[in-house]
């Protein structure tokens, strides 16, 4: 993330990626980041130091806010999984997508204005045995977690079963 040369290939990517699909909406991930790497990398560490950032953590935040921005600047909306929220750097224009939050903050963005899309895994992952994840665990879940307002219910924009195909072994499973 500290790195340059890696701030332009997202915009090349996404610059590319958003002529080809028309749509408003663009996920732009911001899961499993390295963060153990940053920490021992000294570019991340001078990039953090250039722009007054605490930890690694917030230059995840600012990493993905150069991305959220080139995206608008495209006229697209973010969309980025709820790890993106540690920050504490979340534009409220950008979408959050919940997968697994222990510490919430998907209700305090939700709370505070943000809008959320729902994809509990422990719910309904479509790639997930059924044991784990029986239909009536699925129909029985309510997507209005724990912590919302009022408000931040009215900003739950709705869910999203993912299924991930690495863990697919062929068309006849998916």
């Amino acid at each position: 993330a500290g790195n340059d040369d890696a701030l332009q290939l997202v915009f090349d990517v996404l610059g590319e990626m958003a002529e080809l699909f028309p749509c408003k909406y663009f996920h732009i991930g911001g899961d499993e980041a390295p963060k153990k790497r940053w920490e021992e990398c000294p570019k991340c560490q001078a990039r953090m130091k250039e722009e007054g950032l605490k930890n690694e953590e917030e230059l995840q935040g600012w990493f993905v806010n150069k991305a959220i921005d080139f995206l608008r600047s495209k006229g697209k909306t973010a969309i980025v999984w709820n790890e993106s929220l540690n920050s504490g750097m979340m534009p409220k224009d950008c979408i959050t997508q919940r997968w697994m939050d222990k510490k919430n903050r998907s209700a305090d963005f939700a709370n505070n204005g943000g809008k959320v899309i729902v994809s509990d895994f422990y719910f309904y992952y479509c790639d997930y045995p059924y044991g784990m994840t029986p239909l009536k665990k699925t129909y029985n879940y309510n997507p209005i977690f724990k912590g919302l307002t009022q408000e931040g219910k009215q900003n739950i924009l709705g869910v999203e079963t993912p299924l991930w195909t690495e863990y697919v072994r062929d068309f006849d499973r998916l």
